[in-house]
Order: structure tokens, then sequence, then C-alpha cells
């Protein structure tokens, strides 16, 4: 598919950007661009729902080694995160916090209520994807900082961070200064 535009289904921008990741993932920057006639809010729905889906196989790559031995705790060096999967939000080991997160963010994106139709996004809805950026930000910072190797791995085939990175800069998603390793973030929106 050349353009979102060459489908007739209510899914053309997923389908496009799915196959546009499938055919090649190491076209960063023309993958996160926007496409003509594609609102800008859908785009970035769309893509933090295929980074969800994307975080979802890296779990596999992951799931061998942080452990609830090895992260007892969500920690990127000096910063312990909260997880807002439990009521009130509190202290979980690493991996469950993923999961708690991919959870609430599949939830999200699925609502109804703040997403009713996928040509246009609402405003306010904008918030809840952002909200899920800063997250997904904890988890590829956790992972690069205590499991590199596997992060790599991933990440040389996939280039999800890559993209995640870009994208987070380049639609103001995560405010710089919330950015949980800015530095990471710089080096691979640049890559």
């Amino acid at each position: 598919m050349e353009s979102p535009d060459d489908s007739d289904s209510p899914f053309g921008v997923r389908e496009y950007l799915q196959g546009q990741v499938s055919q090649n993932p190491t076209l960063v920057s023309k993958l996160v661009s926007l496409p003509s006639g594609v609102d800008q809010n859908v785009w970035v729905y769309e893509h933090t729902r295929q980074i969800c889906i994307e975080l979802n196989y890296f779990l596999g790559y992951l799931h061998a080694e942080c452990t609830l031995e090895s992260c007892p705790e969500m920690i990127v060096g000096e910063w312990r995160f909260l997880c807002a999967g439990h009521r009130p939000p509190r202290q979980c080991p690493a991996l469950h916090y993923t999961v708690h997160t991919l959870d609430c963010a599949i939830e999200t994106l699925a609502d109804v209520r703040q997403f009713p139709h996928l040509i246009e996004i609402p405003e306010p809805s904008v918030r809840a994807l952002r909200d899920i950026a800063r997250r997904f930000d904890r988890i590829f910072a956790h992972c690069y900082s205590n499991h590199r190797q596997t992060f790599q791995s991933f990440e040389n085939h996939y280039h999800t961070y890559a993209r995640f990175s870009l994208l987070i800069q380049h639609y103001n998603l995560v405010d710089e200064g919330s950015i949980t390793m800015p530095e990471l973030a710089r080096r691979y929106s640049m890559a």
C-alpha cells in the first residue's frame, strides 16, 4: 500500500503503518513522518498501538532475565517507578510493571469513549496517548539500563525504540525534561 488512501477499510491508516513497518523498520524517520491527508492524532494513536504490539513481542525476549528475583522493582538508575496498574499506584516487579502498563494501554486504546472512531482523535484524548508514551519510555529505559544486550538484540531487529523516541520528540508526547533517559532518546532518534 503506497498511502493510507489506498485502502477502503476503516483501518486504512493502521494497515498502511503496519505494512510500512514490516516492509522496512529501519526507515525510522519515514515511518514517523505524517503522511499526507492523515490526521496527526490518528497517526500518533496508530503508532502508539503498533509500539504496544511490539512491546508485547519484546516481553518474549525479556521474560527469562527480567524476573521477580532480578528486578523486584521498576528501577531505572536511581529512579523507582510506581505501577499505575494498581489502585493506588504502588511498587511492583519490573516485569509486572511492564505487563500492567501494556494491559492498561491496550484497554485505553480500545476505549470507545476516548477514541470513538479512528478517522479523528479528539484533542482531550491525546492526553491518554501522552500518559501511555511516558510509561512506555520508562519500560524502554529500564530494559536499556538493566537488560542492554536483550534490548539491543530486539532493537536491531525491530527498531521500535528508535521509532518511539523520534515519535515522542517529533509530536511532543513527552516533555523533554520528563524523558527518563534523554541522552538515549536523542541517540536513537538520530540513528
